[in-house]
């Protein structure tokens, strides 16, 4: 008898060992759904890509193949979404973080992001949704070392990455900004270069 259990252990570690761990929305037929929400914030490290396997496509601006991506979805409320793939402390262990948005499809690309550096949060922002449609979410990392857990929040407006969500300073006469409080790291191109700059815009 102990012999038979032995048998059925290694037995069913080798046909489904490979499926122990695997995210619920490893799959884009499984994908999560979120609010289109201002402000909504998932559990920290609610999800992961441990375990994860890939299907579907890579977005254009990812450096790999969809190699651990798992899926989300959500109903458009409005026109614009900046969601958040946060990590770090409390939210998450994931590293080299890919991103993209898609139509309901799965493969009309709709938006792209990846990292700058290893350990940065990536935010993937649309000005494009159709209200009432719905899109999917997917994330992936670079690497399997890179492999962890996350945090997302949503947002319904773009932020200063776009002409649209520029912020308002003053015109006031020695005003000046807290040190270092903009950055143009991750961020991308849109309208026009001006006529002295020496590029294309690349991160305005």
């Amino acid at each position: 008898m102990k012999n038979l259990f032995t048998f059925l252990a290694i037995f069913f570690s080798l046909a489904f060992g490979s499926l122990i761990g695997q995210p619920l929305n490893d799959d884009i037929g499984f994908a999560t759904v979120i609010p289109h929400t201002d402000g909504w914030t998932s559990a920290n490290a609610a999800y992961t890509t441990i375990g994860a396997t890939a299907d579907m496509n890579a977005a254009s601006c990812w450096n790999t193949s969809p190699n651990y991506n798992v899926w989300f979805r959500f109903q458009a409320t409005g026109t614009s979404a900046r969601i958040t793939v946060k990590r770090g402390g409390v939210y998450g262990t994931i590293a080299r973080i890919n991103a993209a948005i898609w139509q309901v499809d799965g493969t009309t690309q709709v938006a792209c992001k990846t990292y700058v550096n290893d350990y940065d949060e990536v935010i993937i922002q649309s000005l494009n949704l159709v209200s009432g449609n719905w899109y999917y979410l997917s994330v992936d990392n670079n690497y399997s070392g890179y492999r962890g857990t996350f945090s997302l929040q949503m947002n319904t407006s773009v932020d200063y990455d776009y002409y649209e969500g520029a912020i308002e300073i003053p015109h006031t006469d020695g005003w000046t900004s807290a040190n270092a409080v903009y950055t143009t790291i991750g961020a991308t191109p849109d309208k026009n270069a001006a006529s002295c700059w020496n590029t294309s815009p690349n991160y305005n």
